[in-house]
């Protein structure tokens, strides 16, 4: 598991990184866009829309077989491949919501740092945005035992819940977004 999850994480900082750089490098051409993300609140649309449709997919009756189809389809380990497309995945949806980011590179720009300084400061703020889950993933390694017993028992409760409570959950994760998104219109 622990090899898993620091491919997953490599993998969503590299693109992170290699985006930071592009930014960084060719900024002018870029500002425009970023600009012009804000303002059409391409994102704030997303979050809303994905919102609408988790809140509508939880209001699904689930029907006698589908729980055993629906546990059946969770895989039991995944791939290191997976975790690196997994990692993809995750890093362009949480594109759309990076713009603090995007501004960190711009306001280097302005400030006229060298690229050496700004490709420095650019990996430590990655390393910063990780390091919650390194710190996680080191908790992880010191106490594997007991805590792959803890994730164990976790799972098989989930498992054991019944399909409708993975609905609710289902539909305050579309909560959420749905409010996300909102705010971000109107504002």
């Amino acid at each position: 598991m622990a090899s898993r999850l620091i491919v997953f994480l490599l993998s969503t900082q590299f693109c992170y990184f290699m985006m930071g750089i592009l930014v960084y490098l060719g900024v002018g051409q870029i500002h425009g866009f970023i600009e012009s993300m804000s303002n059409n609140q391409i994102s704030s649309w997303f979050y809303t829309i994905l919102g609408v449709g988790f809140v509508l997919i939880s209001f699904y009756k689930p029907k006698k077989g589908m729980e055993s189809r629906f546990l059946e389809w969770l895989p039991k380990q995944v791939s290191i491949s997976g975790m690196i497309i997994l990692g993809i995945i995750v890093f362009a949806i949480e594109f759309t919501t990076a713009l603090p980011y995007f501004y960190s590179i711009l306001l280097m720009d302005r400030l006229a740092f060298n690229t050496g300084l700004s490709i420095s400061i650019l990996l430590g703020y990655n390393v910063l945005m990780v390091l919650p889950s390194i710190l996680l993933l080191f908790i992880y390694i010191l106490f594997g035992g007991w805590t792959q017993n803890k994730l164990e028992k976790l799972r098989t409760q989930l498992v054991k819940a019944p399909l409708s409570s993975v609905l609710v959950g289902v539909a305050v994760i579309g909560a959420v977004l749905f409010n996300i998104g909102i705010r971000g219109i109107l504002s």
